[in-house]
């Protein structure tokens, strides 16, 4: 499968080991022998943390880390999970999925089939699929969550990170990170072992169908015109500007009319200058 490791919770690739670091194999077959070599030693101390073999970067997954959270603000990495999606994964609990070794502190797993894991590997995510994670050692004190998505393709999906004791509902973005912060207290509640997961659903269709949209120069100003159709409940279009593609602000609204097919124009009389 190859000599690199992709590591987690940090996004790493690496074939060392670091020196005084202890290290679990799981393996498919029932009695197997790992043999290191005195020339398998490397110079040069590269060591990093765990790291399933064989996993290619362009992987759909979520990387999910907990950091605990000191007064002062600075947070530390004290445990992560990761899951796989592909259509040559199983649903199964298989060799392909590696389970959680717990430790006397803080720990993360994810709860599948009945065990808990720390590598998950399955098919697709799909509309009907929870991540169920599971959390135990917590201490009184703040912590947060970090969940990276990556490689996910768009497939019409919406991601919700539930907190079952604030009965809270996060978006969750399954093209990038999603921070949720929490506080432990001594109430049970707040360091229950099933406090979050992830829900998935179909995303629910626009209530519009845009035709044609279009900004122009006219002068000083910049015209923007938009056709819809099948116009549904809809309230009113927002429209935003931005200066450098990644920031935009609202700088005004249309009353939408509602009907089969309308058209629209908006005149930006201030425009941010190139």
């Amino acid at each position: 499968m190859g000599n690199d490791f992709y590591t987690f919770p940090r996004a790493q690739i690496s074939n060392f080991i670091k020196s005084g670091q202890a290290f679990f194999i799981q393996t498919a077959k029932t009695a197997s022998t790992l043999t290191i070599k005195e020339s398998s030693k490397a110079s040069a101390n590269a060591g990093q943390n765990q790291r399933p073999q064989g996993v290619s970067e362009k992987t759909a997954q979520i990387r999910t880390a907990l950091y605990g959270v000191a007064s002062d603000g600075t947070s530390a990495l004290v445990d992560g999970t990761i899951q796989q999606f592909s259509g040559s994964f199983s649903n199964d609990i298989n060799e392909m999925d590696g389970k959680k070794v717990f430790g006397s502190l803080e720990n993360l797993s994810i709860k599948s089939g009945g065990q808990d894991l720390v590598i998950e590997r399955k098919q697709m995510i799909n509309s009907e699929d929870t991540i169920f994670y599971g959390v135990s050692g917590l201490k009184a004190q703040s912590y947060q969550l970090t969940l990276t998505a990556e490689n996910i393709p768009a497939s019409g999906l919406q991601g919700f990170v539930e907190d079952t004791y604030l009965k809270t509902t996060s978006p969750l973005n399954l093209q990038g990170t999603t921070d949720i912060p929490f506080v432990v207290t001594s109430t049970a509640a707040s360091y229950a072992a099933n406090r979050f997961r992830v829900i998935f659903k179909q995303a629910a269709a626009l209530p519009v169908t845009f035709t044609s949209i279009k900004a122009s120069q006219k002068n000083d100003v910049i015209a923007v015109e938009w056709k819809v159709e099948n116009e549904t409940n809809m309230l009113k279009y927002d429209i935003e500007r931005s200066a450098d593609g990644n920031n935009f602000s609202n700088i005004g609204s249309v009353a939408a009319i509602n009907g089969r097919a309308n058209g629209y124009s908006w005149t930006d009389k201030t425009p941010v200058a190139n």
